[in-house]
């Protein structure tokens, strides 16, 4: 069954006269403990570290904070700040639905990414989301690829080249797949697994879709957000594409100088409309 159909077979949903209450929790030894935990999740999102606080944010929750919980989760709830975006989910998955769903690809094409756990969102009569939370397996890690490429005498940075092609590999997967991750930068990139059996999840995925044909120009798109050297890039896009990686050199680069414009004159019209 297709991730997509197994995804409306599967999440639960209950209406009431404010509105309804989506749900899904993983089948598997800790599911009463998961659907405890979604009872109380807006107390244990509170209880927990938090790991990133920007657009959305992200907290850790110890396996020791919530009795019946076998293993540490990471919980990350959703937040539409924009008008705009408020309005554009009334008629569109949430970022948590779509977070499942591609999840759920990527595990079945065999491209790590955390293991989906449980979703809980809630939305009025006319739609609008009041919450929206997903929660994932937490995969021990020593940072993300992006820490290694902008962190100064990273305890890892003389292992890029061996993680590189590895990487490559994943994403080259990932696109045969028919998944555009949408948001593919170093951050999104966990480095993770032993010394001698490196492993490298994919995270971050509700920007993802999937393509029934890849060109390369999409390809290519999704691969401009990666901030590597020239040195890298190739090294990278040797074990993407090796017979013709020279030509995906060329565009790569005319790429990531058209994103960069891009960003500058993204960055020059939000400050105008901060004048405002």
């Amino acid at each position: 069954m297709g991730a997509d159909r197994l995804l409306r077979r599967i999440i639960q949903v209950k209406e009431d006269a404010q509105g309804k209450t989506l749900w899904w929790v993983a089948e598997g030894e800790d599911g009463g403990a998961l659907q405890e935990l979604l009872a109380n999740i807006a107390d244990l999102f509170d209880a927990g570290e938090v790991i990133y606080d920007d657009r959305n944010r992200v907290v850790h929750l110890r396996a020791g904070q919530f009795p019946g919980l076998s293993s540490d989760v990471i919980i990350k709830r959703f937040i539409l700040r924009r008008k705009y975006d408020r309005l554009r989910f009334r008629f569109l998955n949430s970022k948590a639905v779509r977070s499942l769903h591609m999840a759920l690809v990527l595990g079945q094409a065999g491209i790590n990414t955390p293991k989906p756990l449980a979703l809980l969102e809630r939305r009025t009569r006319s739609n609008g989301i009041v919450y929206s939370y997903f929660v994932t397996e937490y995969i021990p890690n020593e940072g993300s690829l992006l820490d290694i490429l902008e962190g100064d005498n990273h305890p890892l940075e003389d292992r890029l080249p061996e993680f590189l092609p590895p990487i490559a590999w994943s994403v080259r997967r990932m696109h045969d797949s028919g998944i555009i991750h949408n948001d593919l930068h170093g951050g999104n990139i966990l480095i993770a697994g032993s010394e001698d059996a490196r492993k490298f999840y994919f995270i971050d995925l509700n920007r993802a879709r999937i393509k029934r044909q890849m060109s390369m120009s999409m390809r290519i798109k999704d691969l401009a957000r990666l901030a590597f050297t020239p040195a890298q890039m190739e090294l990278f896009l040797r074990a993407y594409t090796p017979d013709s990686y020279r030509d995906w050199m060329d565009s790569m680069l005319q790429m990531r100088r058209k994103r960069e414009q891009f960003m500058e004159r993204k960055q020059k019209l939000k400050k105008i409309l901060r004048w405002q």
